[in-house]
């Protein structure tokens, strides 16, 4: 029965609560956003006596993305002021749960019946729009020796919706639908970088190659005659491409950095674009020794062909590099990751040349996912 999650849950609520309350240690930290609502950065600030947490959040909002219904990306920010009601210290880590509430700002779509694209009915049709809502929150996060906390919270943001209407082109107003949907979405926040270190900065140079091993593209859109073509195409695709990405490394501690890269990469099918990309990386032992690391990457890529719509690609990944000290001053990173790319190519007219025309096209949404090997330095 559909009964016993929210049992355990209510339980597992309840353990929380009667536990001792212990001092805590938690200072200032950024890390990553995770969610089906989307992916980005977050940030807490505690306060100086400790028990109470400032949470920001600055993700892209990733509703219908994934599922094939758009490929519109929209924007949010939140703030939550929380307060801690039980912390406890286990020796090897520091655990509490906390509860607040604050507000929510976003430029995203609300939600529209369906969740799949099994249909050419289910594509999202009204037009983006702007949120202010209330974020209440109430999380559950962990404190590692080694300087990793990690962070799972459920909020409930309700709001305000205003959008255009397509056809009256009237500004309308109206609850905003989505803060029930994704009321029990989960939202996971990792964060390795405690600012207590003096920020440093390392400039970087990187180029890699790119092997594409499989795609998914759909598309809806009008004949000359008027009616309706509907394509589904998936399999593998084995389409090699390359980047050049140059880019500033963050560090606010030894062995912690986010670096913003931007540069030249090719998209899916003989598409290529600029990219703006944050990348946060977490290294084993230390960023000034030899040894292996992981990264996780997301950010945008814009288009430099002529494209039939130049929206911006979403591009993310995550992977594992391995650093050689070169010398004092200058290391070489390799790296190999999977990456996911989630884009609007163009349609192949299927009644004549060239490419069907932005009029006639319904709706267009494909994914592309590679396996990317890098070298880069950095000084």
């Amino acid at each position: 029965m559909r009964i016993y999650p929210h049992i355990t849950a209510i339980f597992t609520l309840l353990l929380v609560l009667i536990s001792p309350l212990k001092a805590g240690t938690r200072e200032k930290r950024i890390g990553t956003f995770h969610s089906p609502k989307g992916f980005g950065i977050s940030a807490q600030i505690d306060t100086k006596n400790g028990d109470e947490i400032n949470t920001f959040n600055l993700y892209a909002d990733t509703y219908g993305l994934l599922s094939g219904r758009t490929s519109d990306v929209g924007i949010a920010f939140s703030y939550t002021h929380n307060y801690i009601l039980r912390v406890y210290d286990f020796g090897h880590c520091r655990s509490s749960f906390y509860a607040g509430a604050g507000f929510l700002c976003s430029y995203v779509h609300d939600f529209e019946k369906g969740f799949f694209s099994d249909d050419v009915y289910r594509q999202l049709n009204k037009k983006m729009g702007y949120v202010l809502a209330l974020d209440c929150n109430a999380g559950y996060g962990i404190d590692f020796d080694r300087g990793i906390s990690i962070d799972v919270s459920l909020s409930l943001t309700p709001g305000v919706f205003i959008h255009r209407e397509d056809k009256s082109g009237q500004i309308l107003a109206g609850l905003y639908k989505k803060a029930i949907i994704l009321l029990l979405t989960a939202i996971l926040m990792l964060f390795g970088v405690h600012l207590s270190a003096r920020p440093v900065l390392d400039f970087q140079v990187e180029w890699g190659y790119s092997q594409g091993i499989y795609q998914y593209h759909q598309y809806n859109i009008l004949t000359s005659e008027g009616s309706r073509l509907y394509s589904r195409e998936k399999g593998f695709l084995f389409q090699p491409s390359g980047d050049i990405l140059a880019g500033v490394m963050f560090k606010p501690s030894g062995k912690s950095g986010i670096s913003l890269m931007t540069g030249y990469a090719g998209i899916g099918n003989k598409s290529t674009a600029i990219p703006l990309m944050l990348r946060y990386s977490y290294f084993y032992k230390s960023m000034s020794s030899d040894g292996f690391f992981n990264f996780a990457e997301s950010g945008m890529g814009f288009k430099i062909a002529t494209e039939i719509e130049k929206v911006p690609a979403i591009m993310a990944g995550i992977g594992v590099g391995y650093r050689l000290k070169l010398t004092p001053e200058i290391n070489m990173d390799m790296l190999l990751s999977i990456r996911g790319i989630f884009d609007k190519p163009q349609i192949p007219d299927p009644e004549g040349q060239g490419f069907v025309d932005k009029s006639r096209i319904l709706s267009n949404t494909a994914s592309f996912y590679s396996v990317n090997a890098s070298i880069a330095l950095s000084f």
